[in-house]
């Protein structure tokens, strides 16, 4: 297959609004906004430790970078989801799942 466009610059791929990477992009920054909402009403010693990944249907998904973090959030969860469902900007949420991965790295800052 060959195409005779000439090569197109990192900011036009990053400003093309249509599909692959600036769906990809979109979705990053609707998670870290995302999480941002739930850290607030964690520990401070939790901020760095837990993101949301996901949201489906009324299900929320975060992963923690330990299982003692998983098991705090999990102790959490309930009182979370309270709080969250006062927040009329964000979807409803009902379960809030926790994952663990070790492997994560956050550079949210």
């Amino acid at each position: 297959m060959t195409t005779s466009s000439r090569p197109r610059s990192i900011n036009q791929i990053l400003n093309n609004r249509q599909g692959g990477l600036s769906d990809l992009i979109a979705g990053a920054s609707a998670r870290m906004e995302l999480t941002q909402h739930v850290t607030k009403y964690l520990p401070l010693a939790m901020h760095d430790h837990c993101w949301v990944t996901a949201i489906n249907e009324s299900e929320m998904t975060i992963v923690t970078d330990s299982p003692a973090w998983a098991s705090k959030l999990r102790y959490l969860s309930r009182e979370l989801i309270r709080k969250l469902k006062q927040e009329t900007s964000l979807p409803t949420i009902n379960y809030i799942k926790v994952k663990v991965s070790p492997d994560t790295v956050a550079d949210v800052n």
